[in-house]
């Protein structure tokens, strides 16, 4: 189900209807449903996977983000540790030797760099929609917190333990650096989306 509406994410029209917010409502009363019967999601890099989803449709116009927003809300996004699939018959993540200097630093860098993310795409759809019709002041107070999202942005991309890693990333294990070239894939994205709203 989840990669069917993938098509449908590419295809929405920003502010137009669209089935994707159809299917992340299902999708987030499924959620509900599993924590409700389990206490937690058992299986949690999933809530990820279609957290990761929703808040690309949020940054690009064609979704509203309500799947991301319920999960922060209702304290149901799953640590950074469970951005790794499961390896063990335990049904968890296994973290080697040699990846022990560098992938929990990189996890943590992932997990506060969607959270802000997701801060940016709810700030940054609100501006938008007031921008004709609040008062200035109100507008300017929007856009000061956006400044303050930015700044949150620097703060913790230019850290010196990620600035290491990033500057050593040929040297990590491979791992490691798959994620770290992810996460670094998105930052350009999410700092072009600070731009074109706030300028």
């Amino acid at each position: 189900m989840g990669l069917l509406t993938l098509p449908k994410i590419a295809a929405a029209e920003p502010h137009g209807s669209n089935l994707w917010s159809h299917h992340i409502s299902r999708l987030l009363h499924i959620a509900f449903l599993r924590r409700s019967k389990y206490g937690q999601e058992p299986y949690p890099f999933i809530l990820w996977w279609v957290c990761h989803i929703d808040l690309y449709a949020l940054l690009s116009g064609a979704g509203t983000g309500d799947f991301v927003r319920a999960v922060i809300d209702h304290q149901m996004l799953p640590g950074s540790e469970s951005l790794l699939y499961p390896t063990a018959p335990e049904g968890y993540s296994v973290i080697y030797s040699d990846e022990h200097d560098s992938l929990p630093v990189i996890m943590r860098l992932y997990h506060d760099t969607f959270r802000l993310a997701a801060q940016l795409g709810f700030l940054a759809t609100q501006l938008r929609r007031d921008k004709q019709s609040q008062p200035f002041a109100e507008f300017d107070q929007r856009a000061q917190e956006l400044a303050d999202l930015r700044q949150a942005f620097g703060r913790l991309w230019e850290a010196s333990d990620v600035a290491f890693l990033h500057q050593h990333q040929d040297n990590l294990p491979r791992r490691s650096r798959e994620i770290l070239q992810q996460v670094s894939f998105a930052f350009p994205k999410i700092s072009l989306c600070i731009e074109l709203t706030y300028p």
